[in-house]
């Protein structure tokens, strides 16, 4: 689904977040300093042919040590192997979207192994939100305004994917990350 400066040129630094292929799972990937990290939901959340949305909220919280996954305003559970500890991890504060790639992969630098299927509001912060912000989150999918939320202040972009045509996907947050689409990817009038 996306990659944050992810691992090309050497970088030691890349934070995953995919559907495995073939069995519908859920994996947030961190890795920082060369050292990795995952969380991977238990059983599918996506399954082949459905057509519905899914809020998906991924979230590493550096004084627990714990990465967790949010599906539709509920915490997940995940496998036994992949369990979201993060001890040992030191989490690097990404403070900007540099080298962001949502829906695909990044291969030096270039889009790749893009996703089939349909984004809306995309959103990455710099701190690690409360059960209670993803529950009041996706209480207000799609009407939210997170330039107004408690957190607003840690909001690095938000990308809402409302242009309707074009290039460009505007960040909505005040950081102004414009991102550009490649792949000519269509819009859709299903909304979540």
């Amino acid at each position: 689904i996306s990659a944050v400066k992810n691992d090309d040129a050497g970088s030691t630094d890349q934070i995953d977040i995919e559907c495995r292929s073939g069995t519908g799972k859920l994996a947030f990937f961190i890795k920082s300093n060369n050292q990795g990290k995952s969380a991977e939901t238990a059983s599918a959340v996506f399954s082949d042919g459905a057509n519905d949305w899914k809020h998906i909220v991924c979230v590493a919280d550096n004084s627990a040590n714990e990465s967790y996954i949010y599906v539709d305003g509920s915490l997940i559970t995940l496998d036994g192997t992949n369990d979201g500890d993060l001890s040992g991890l030191t989490l690097s504060n990404y403070t900007s979207v540099d080298e962001l790639f949502i829906g695909a992969r990044d291969d030096a630098g270039t889009a790749s192994n893009f996703m089939e299927g349909n984004i809306d509001e995309y959103a990455i912060w710099n701190t690690a939100l409360s059960a209670g912000d993803i529950s009041a989150l996706y209480s207000a999918r799609g009407t939210a305004n997170l330039n107004d939320d408690g957190n607003s202040g840690n909001l690095v972009g938000w990308w809402r994917f409302e242009e309707g045509s074009g290039t460009s996907a505007t960040d909505s947050s005040p950081n102004t990350n414009t991102g550009t689409l490649t792949n000519a990817p269509a819009y859709s009038a299903s909304t979540p």
